[in-house]
């Protein structure tokens, strides 16, 4: 016999649903649920939350104009 799990705020996301609607559902506000499925989104891949954007390095050729 296997054990029924609700959906979680993730789920309902990847399903098309915003977080005005997600919270609708769970009867939660929309802050908690934008929480809830920023946490389970960082678990799926594997990030601390809240995480760092990548660091994103500019390359040499595009230093600043120094004027002549």
């Amino acid at each position: 016999m296997s054990k029924w799990h609700p959906l979680t705020a993730y789920d309902y996301f990847k399903i098309g649903h915003d977080t005005a609607a997600i919270a609708q559902i769970m009867k939660i506000t929309e802050a908690e649920a934008l929480e809830q499925l920023s946490r389970e989104r960082s678990a799926q891949l594997g990030r601390p939350d809240p995480y760092e954007p990548p660091q994103v390095r500019k390359p040499s050729y595009l230093v600043g104009y120094s004027g002549r």
